[in-house]
């Protein structure tokens, strides 16, 4: 099983790190470059630290920008300037990218392998099938998911995989419908009044 974080929020380091340090896990945190030591962020610093301690600091794009809304050029720069920022400043290869809201341009794992990643993280649910393919599943862990459904993912249960795609293909349908902004007009009121898309 792979853990991953993204975002690169302060908690990552005061609660995710030292229960993974205490139970010897490892984890995978993608960072937006720019907002590292900016208020409810890690630090360099914190984030050297938990490298050193084993964990993997990877990127989630330089800011929290949808990558879909950059030309072709501005997406190369932007992704090869968080690797290139994240390596400088922590000593250690960033191969992995995760896409800021799961949003992917159709060309993205042709534009991360010239970028030099060799992974793209996506946000569809699914088990990662081969360590060759190029972009891979994750299941996303919010605060409404509750234990039966954590297990039923634990043990590969081809049911709840498939409830959890439906509802990511339904989601991504409404995403292209409305646009990132439509939809996050959409979002911040469901979130609001309780939901969670």
């Amino acid at each position: 099983t792979l853990v991953s974080f993204d975002d690169g929020h302060i908690s990552n380091y005061e609660l995710a790190f030292p229960l993974l340090k205490s139970s010897h896990a490892g984890a995978d945190f993608f960072v937006n470059s720019d907002n590292v030591g900016r208020a409810g962020y890690c630090s360099w610093q914190q984030l050297r630290e938990m490298a050193d301690a084993g964990m993997s600091i990877q990127s989630h794009s330089h800011e929290h920008k949808y990558l879909t809304s950059y030309d072709a050029a501005t997406l190369r720069s932007v992704l090869t300037r968080s690797r290139q920022l994240i390596e400088d400043a922590i000593g250690q290869p960033v191969t992995l990218l995760a896409p800021p809201g799961g949003r992917m341009p159709a060309n993205l794992a042709a534009v991360a392998l010239e970028c030099g990643y060799q992974h793209v993280l996506s946000s569809r649910p699914g088990l990662v099938k081969s360590a060759a393919a190029v972009v891979l599943p994750r299941m996303a862990v919010t605060s409404r998911l509750d234990r039966a459904t954590l297990q039923a993912w634990l043990r590969g249960d081809t049911m709840t995989f498939a409830k959890a795609r439906l509802r990511y293909a339904a989601l991504a349908g409404l995403k292209r419908l409305l646009g990132n902004d439509g939809y996050e007009r959409m979002r911040r009121q469901a979130v609001g009044a309780g939901g969670d898309y």
